[in-house]
């Protein structure tokens, strides 16, 4: 693939992989590890897949697969970034540093990396912000930490199109039908509305019931013992606070 490797062109295989949950900067690109971008490309592959659609018209099956292929050349982008990332390092790093480096891969911990690690200096923003965003600006976790955690999170949860059709709102041929529409810009519920398939009302009710249901960030923070669940709990309780004087929810939201 010839695609050169632009900041605007990494920042679009991003949206294509993390969808337009997630905000996408340069400081993004910069923090975003492989595993990050390889769980959110499975997650995608399970929805996009060409085999999904193997007793569809040959048209959508024509569809799907460029849909699939768009999704699978964000990830090959995005590979071939993290190698040149690689060697970009290993270029500016002496024999021992880099020795060092991968002596630590294996037991990465989120504060060993020092500040160069993308740990937030300064006040904290007076705005509603969301869980994941109100540690990185406690300076809890690094900006790395957030993105990993953001994927994990985006991963685990159920899809839209899953619920729609549990609920009987949809059938699989228009949750194919919506995957499908690749050259239709938004997310899966706009494009259910725009097809007709879904009332916005009945979107609502799918994110409400897929926000219930995705594993709560903070969890994934307990379990990689960066806090404890007392300090986890205590830390939610200052968010609410910040967000009513911000006036922000009151209660701390999973991003």
């Amino acid at each position: 693939m010839n695609t050169p490797l632009s900041e605007t062109h990494l920042l679009d295989a991003c949206r294509q992989l993390f969808g337009p949950d997630v905000d996408l900067s340069r400081e993004f690109l910069h923090y975003l590890q492989p595993s990050g971008a390889k769980a959110a490309f499975r997650q995608r592959a399970r929805e996009t897949h060409p085999d999904l659609f193997g007793h569809e018209s040959p048209h959508l099956q024509q569809r799907q697969a460029e849909l699939f292929r768009q999704v699978r050349e964000a990830y090959d982008l995005m590979c071939a970034f993290f190698r040149h990332r690689e060697e970009g390092l290993a270029r500016h790093e002496s024999p021992c540093q880099s020795a060092g480096r991968r002596r630590s891969a294996g037991r990465e911990r989120p504060r060993d990396d020092g500040p160069r690690d993308g740990f937030y200096q300064g006040h904290l923003p007076q705005r509603p912000l969301k869980l994941g965003r109100y540690l990185y600006y406690r300076g809890m976790i690094s900006y790395r930490d957030l993105i990993r955690a953001l994927a994990w999170q985006r991963a685990g949860r159920p899809p839209i199109g899953a619920l729609a059709t549990h609920w009987g709102w949809l059938d699989d041929t228009q949750v194919r039908t919506i995957l499908s529409a690749g050259h239709h810009p938004g997310r899966f519920g706009e494009k259910a509305i725009r097809f007709g398939f879904l009332t916005p009302r009945q979107v609502e009710l799918l994110l409400f019931r897929q926000r219930s249901r995705q594993t709560r960030l903070g969890q994934y923070f307990v379990a990689g013992n960066v806090v404890s669940m007392t300090e986890m709990e205590r830390l939610a309780r200052e968010l609410r606070q910040h967000n009513a004087r911000t006036g922000g929810p009151k209660r701390a939201t999973g991003r």
